[in-house]
């Protein structure tokens, strides 16, 4: 089967949009690991009564996992959401032209099971 261009295009785009959002969560992450290791004195300093900087920090990891995601979905229905839509209407049509077309499983598990598992 040829390679589908639009399918390459939504693949790369999809690359670009989470590889940035992970390196950026997973930065934040290890920046709080790192300090905890090699500035316990700096993270024990309070930032107001029994609440210290390292409390702070570790709790920012809920915000900004709710702001990746956040980051994710909004630029998912702008750049891909779109592509994706026009990839599913041209594979209708192909498939509503070509009646005999092969099934293409969703999961890889999908074609084990019907090759060998089929009675």
């Amino acid at each position: 089967m040829p390679a589908d261009p639009l399918l390459d295009d939504l693949s790369a785009r999809h690359r670009r949009l989470v590889w940035p959002l992970v390196a950026l969560f997973f930065t934040w992450y290890m920046l709080l690991m790192l300090l905890a290791g090699y500035a316990p004195r700096l993270l024990s300093r309070a930032v107001g009564g029994h609440v210290n900087l390292a409390y702070l920090l570790a709790l920012s990891q809920f915000p900004m996992t709710f702001l990746v995601a956040w980051c994710y979905s909004r630029a998912a229905k702008r750049r891909l959401d779109p592509l994706a839509a026009r990839l599913r209407a041209e594979r209708a049509a192909r498939d509503d032209e070509d009646t005999h077309a092969e099934e293409v499983p969703m999961w890889p598990t999908a074609t084990f099971h019907s090759r060998f598992l089929s009675p």
